[in-house]
């Protein structure tokens, strides 16, 4: 059996046994006693269902792709390990330490900042760090820029309005 192929598939199952262990123990958190509050335990279980939901999607995918592969035949010449070995250490880990230093100046910068415009920014250079070469493009930026921005604005909105969480502001106050 070659894990390579199902990695995708085990990862999902993995993490949706984990997101149903998670959302039974959140009904183990004390529900908060002020009326009208949405309560402590409304984040635990948002948190259960969207990595559950995540996780079926992972599975999905992963199952499509599986049965795609399976229906074409594979070249003997070229297998998954013959593909990884051709990859240098640098290819495969600069995109790992590119996402790091960007956690850390997203992290420095969020304050002095502020959430949206540090947010859009992070979310705009990941999307560039994370894309495939060939989805670099000026349609792919215009995307990733558009997107950057609505999610940055909404999480933002999100959490003023719903949560009464007020986030750095920064250069935007």
């Amino acid at each position: 059996m070659n894990v390579h192929r199902y990695r995708d598939l085990i990862v999902g199952v993995i993490f949706l046994t984990g997101s149903i262990g998670y959302y039974l123990l959140s009904f183990q958190t004390p529900k908060s006693e002020i009326p009208g509050d949405i309560g402590n335990y409304f984040i635990p279980h948002l948190i259960a269902l969207v990595s559950g939901l995540l996780s079926l999607m992972l599975i999905a995918s992963s199952y499509l792709a599986l049965r795609q592969t399976e229906a074409k035949p594979q070249k003997p010449a070229e297998s998954d390990a013959d593909t990884a070995k051709e990859l240098s250490a640098k290819t495969r880990y600069l995109p790992v330490v590119g996402t790091v230093a960007l956690l850390f100046a997203y992290i420095y910068a969020l304050e002095p900042v502020g959430f949206i415009l540090a947010s859009a920014t992070y979310l705009f250079l990941q999307f560039n760090i994370s894309a495939p070469a060939d989805r670099r493009d000026a349609k792919a930026q215009f995307r990733y820029a558009l997107t950057s921005i609505v999610a940055a604005i909404a999480i933002n909105s999100f959490f003023v309005n719903i949560f009464d969480v007020m986030l750095p502001q920064g250069l935007l106050d």
